[in-house]
């Protein structure tokens, strides 16, 4: 035992260090999110060195458990994740104390404060009360710790449990044995097991750790190969739900070229038609050319009645819609005015660079489809230029709602969405 506040806090410093040690080794072994392991031999170290040297050296475990989860899940977004981490970090660690002191106990009561572990009735109630009953404790702290800070689902709940289980026991049964064959008392039994036994565990726990490697490239590979799977059914479901809507508009904007005005029960009208095709669709409305303005402004149908997103979320869009009420709105948006004058000129349509919202530090809202539609000729660039009555403007958020465009059993991806031109990504 260790008496002195000197030996107390070097104990604990010293427990503290070798389990963030070995639990840096076990998260070599995890499962995603990072948290439960296959072998988790921290469980072990914590366990010895209360078993070695006392319970009341418990802030060991709970700081070197601390430190190995704070660092899986920190997460320094603002204040309020910086707290939750932290929590997290807490909950599991004073988890994993809690655990070593119960299994000390436990051993201590069962077959003495030194045990020599020299019979079969105390070495199966060493194993078993180390092990499998004090590794509960953890197990469940552990996972509502997971579960409350969102890291794990309820449905993973129970395979996560299992999981961090698993490694403990694995853990304790694996490095406990060793530690207490180089300090635990007494030594003249102990010290012939260092050959006999330490050796053979460390070759069976090198042969768990060869074996999950194997294990885990083969579930890797099962891995990839769903997520290239779903990545290819979304970009197919993103691309024909883009093109679709501009054929669309430009099917719009060609019936109002054929009219030759604007007509609002005819935009109306459209909308109804083609609502049974866009499902995924954007937002779309009507950008006339407002000469008296001098700019373009949304006519119909009102910015209220614009056809809501389901493919992403529609309100990025709102400040853009309430900006090109005004004839001079679409002067704000530079993206904006330079694919309307390609689209104008060009006689066809023409996709925006991503736009941003004036004001906000370059906040991206969404990109901009536009097709024209023309009162008269539209031979030359000249004509096009004059004969301009507007566009069928359909805007994409660049924030997309995958989940309804890939099955329920897909596994769960982020999704960027990126500008090619500018190299800029946009989650």
């Amino acid at each position: 035992m260790i008496h002195s506040r000197t030996g107390w806090v070097g104990v604990v410093a010293l427990t503290a260090l070798g389990y963030w040690l070995m639990g840096r080794a076990g998260l070599m072994l995890a499962i995603p999110p990072g948290y439960a392991t296959a072998v988790w031999p921290a469980a072990g170290v914590g366990f010895a060195a209360l078993m070695l040297f006392g319970v009341r050296h418990w802030p060991g475990v709970f700081l070197g458990s601390f430190a190995v989860n704070l660092g899986i899940g920190f997460d320094d977004s603002d204040g309020a994740a910086v707290l939750q981490s932290v929590a997290m970090a807490t909950g599991i660690g004073l988890g994993a104390a809690l655990q070593a002191v119960v299994g000390v106990l436990l051993v201590r009561r069962a077959v003495g404060r030194d045990p020599a572990l020299d019979s079969p009735r105390d070495v199966i109630l060493f194993m078993l009360l180390a092990g499998p009953v004090s590794c509960l404790v953890n197990a469940g702290i552990a996972q509502t710790a997971l579960l409350l800070s969102g890291q794990i689902t309820t449905q993973e709940l129970l395979f996560s449990g299992w999981v961090w289980w698993t490694g403990d026991v694995m853990g304790v049964m694996a490095m406990a044995p060793i530690l207490m064959a180089f300090w635990a008392q007494p030594a003249s039994i102990w010290r012939p097991r260092r050959t006999t036994m330490v050796l053979p565990l460390l070759l069976v726990y090198a042969a768990l750790v060869v074996g999950f490697y194997a294990l885990s490239d083969k579930e890797q590979g099962r891995m990839q190969a769903a997520f290239e799977r779903d990545a290819g059914l979304l970009l197919h479901r993103v691309q024909d739900s883009l093109f679709r809507e501009f054929l669309i508009a430009d099917s719009m904007a060609a019936q109002y070229s054929s009219q030759g005005q604007p007509d609002a029960e005819l935009w109306r009208g459209l909308l109804e038609h083609y609502a049974p095709h866009r499902a995924d669709a954007g937002v779309l409305v009507w950008l006339q050319n407002e000469p008296a303005g001098g700019g373009y402004a949304l006519v119909h149908p009102p910015v209220g009645g614009a056809v809501p997103s389901p493919l992403a979320d529609a309100a990025s869009c709102r400040p853009l819609l309430q900006d090109l009420q005004r004839a001079s709105g679409v002067n704000a948006y530079p993206a904006l005015l330079e694919a309307l004058e390609f689209a104008r000129d060009r006689g066809e349509g023409a996709l925006s660079a991503p736009l941003r919202q004036p004001g906000t530090g370059g906040t991206v809202t969404c990109a901009a489809y536009l097709a024209p539609a023309y009162r008269g000729p539209t031979v030359t660039l000249e004509q096009r230029r004059q004969q301009i009555m507007g566009f069928a403007l359909s805007l994409v958020p660049v924030t997309l709602r995958t989940h309804q465009m890939i099955p329920r059993t897909a596994a769960p991806f982020e999704i960027q969405v990126r500008d090619v031109v500018a190299n800029t990504a946009y989650a």
